[in-house]
């Protein structure tokens, strides 16, 4: 038997969660400002809410970079409906860039090819990093 853990917010798959400790690390060492994410211990990122679907979109850890312009971060996890995940890195990739920031997608090995064909056939402008 596995213990559950508390630090994962309702709804995250346990595949995400088993990523978020070593995705913080990447990004606290990008930024010298606080890094919040959507994990147990952080100050939540940001939200928006999808004006066609009323959903509330956030990434999963955001920071300031040293250059002081904004960083969303997705953890990239295959999905067999991966049209709510497609939705939300259009949605987070177009606020960001409106605030001259970066998108960055980590993917876990076995994960990265998922996450190329999604930016490349959906034209999302984001950078995908090895997790």
């Amino acid at each position: 038997d596995t213990p559950t853990t508390d630090s994962k917010l309702d709804g995250m798959s346990d595949a995400k969660t088993a990523y978020f400790e070593q995705a913080i690390e990447w990004a606290s060492a990008k930024s010298d400002a606080a890094v919040k994410a959507n994990f147990e211990g952080f100050d939540k990122p940001k939200s928006f809410i999808n004006q066609r679907t009323s959903e509330e979109v956030s990434p999963d850890i955001s920071f300031t970079g040293r250059n002081g312009r904004t960083n969303y971060t997705v953890i990239a996890i295959k999905d067999d409906n991966s049209q709510k995940m497609i939705t939300q890195w259009k949605l987070l990739a177009q606020m960001v860039t409106a605030q001259n920031g970066k998108f960055h997608i980590l993917a876990p090995r076995g994960h990265k090819m998922f996450a190329q064909r999604i930016v490349e056939q959906y034209g999302i402008p984001g950078q995908i990093y090895s997790l």
